[in-house]
């Protein structure tokens, strides 16, 4: 590059111009360069070539990973795998949880529906009305987010399998954090309550409220859904009182209901060792089919249960109840509860969700470098749980005690 100097009549003794030029011409692509200003030796100042468009972003420094992935194929994927994700929930999530988009609602506890009358010969019938009182039940709300951070030189250098290995951590970070929210508000008989000062209940836990007649059955406040077995080891006899603490409100018996066992695997030994007579238990444990092969004596009367039930692996039955092996469920507590299917109305917990569908489900967005999403990446998740049928399900504690503790496994979750 050129450039140009001033006469020495143009400056004063200690070296400084005597005036403040105008820029001159010199050498360049366009002919002229904006001077900054000049050195004492007379040398104009100018600015660094291409300055004037800011810096360069990590984008225009690496496009793909050493093993030739284009970087912004990788977003596109990451984006597509969510949204399989977000519509194919978790099957915990999907078979104990009714999605929502509002703050509270009004929910009949029991599932008897209304008569008929007979007709008269006026033909004026009464109108259906619910017969049992709705309560409102409220649902928390939480924002919770995570961020994804690589350098342009991790990037560079990092095989697709390796930038990957982010996305699919986030991927099960936010698998345990919808569904120990779950476990955790069927496990905690303490309410919270949300946003709007509406109550976000567990179970029926002895509380002042009275379930709802059902049948032929009748019950007072201080119904208790929250269960010990006041010994050291389970028996069949406390897999019945879960079952009865379900049923005798009406639920798991509607055609496509079905109860459920929740056990962690290092309880499901003790359920498996359950026989029909031993210490009150009224059937046998019988394993399912997808279960390994093994040899016996007895002979089976009836239908194995299935090995799988809406993608919930199902490990065998006790009477009515399929049993599953649950790993995020505390050992040491079992869940007994009616599934209506996958996001059925009639299933326990309420998983609210914002009631923009752009705020809904797992969220992938770009972080400050917009233009480059993967140098800094936000996961978002926003929702919140409450119970919707408190007699919908009950829980076990095995203990000695008559009194039941939450699992301070779960402790930390916020509700």
């Amino acid at each position: 590059m050129q450039t140009t100097t001033l006469p020495e009549s143009e400056f004063n003794g200690d070296g400084r111009p005597t005036r403040s030029p105008a820029p001159r011409p010199t050498t360049a692509a366009d002919g002229r360069f904006r001077v900054l200003g000049y050195l004492r030796d007379g040398t104009p100042i100018v600015p660094i070539y291409g300055a004037e468009g800011g810096y360069h972003t990590a984008g225009d420094i690496v496009r793909e990973t050493i093993d030739g992935r284009d970087i912004n194929g990788l977003w596109d994927e990451f984006q597509a795998v969510l949204q399989i994700v977000n519509s194919q929930r978790t099957t915990i999530t999907n078979l104990l949880s009714f999605r929502t988009t509002r703050s509270a609602d009004l929910v009949a506890q029991s599932t008897e529906d209304s008569g008929f009358d007979l007709a008269s010969e006026f033909g004026v019938p009464t109108a259906l009305r619910p017969e049992h009182p709705l309560i409102k039940v409220g649902f928390s709300f939480r924002d919770y987010d995570k961020a994804s951070r690589a350098t342009w030189r991790f990037l560079r250098d990092a095989t697709t399998e390796q930038v990957q290995a982010t996305h699919r951590a986030a991927l099960s970070a936010d698998n345990k954090l919808t569904t120990e929210a779950i476990l955790a508000r069927v496990l905690n008989p303490t309410p919270g309550e949300n946003e709007d000062g509406v109550p976000a209940f567990g179970l029926y836990n002895g509380d002042d409220m009275a379930p709802p007649r059902s049948g032929f059955q009748t019950f007072t406040a201080g119904h208790d859904h929250y269960l010990t077995s006041e010994s050291d080891t389970l028996d069949g006899k406390d897999l019945d009182d879960l079952a009865r603490h379900v049923s005798h409100h009406g639920y798991g018996s509607l055609p496509g209901t079905r109860l459920l066992l929740f056990v962690n695997p290092e309880d499901l030994p003790a359920v498996a060792s359950i026989r029909a007579g031993d210490n009150g238990a009224t059937y046998d444990f019988i394993t399912s089919e997808g279960a390994p092969a093994y040899l016996a004596t007895d002979t089976l009367v009836g239908d194995r249960p299935p090995g799988e039930f809406n993608g919930l692996r199902i490990a065998g039955s006790y009477g009515d109840v399929w049993i599953a092996p649950v790993e995020m469920l505390p050992p040491g507590y079992l869940i007994m509860a009616a599934t209506d299917g996958p996001n059925g109305s009639l299933n326990a917990v309420g998983f609210r969700e914002h009631p923009t569908p752009a705020f809904q489900g797992l969220r992938l967005m770009p972080g400050n470098q917009n233009g480059y999403p993967l140098v800094e990446s936000f996961y978002a998740r926003a929702f919140g749980v409450g119970v919707r049928h408190r007699g919908a399900a009950a829980v076990l504690q095995i203990t000695p005690s008559a009194l039941y503790t939450p699992p301070a496994e779960l402790a930390g979750v916020v509700l």
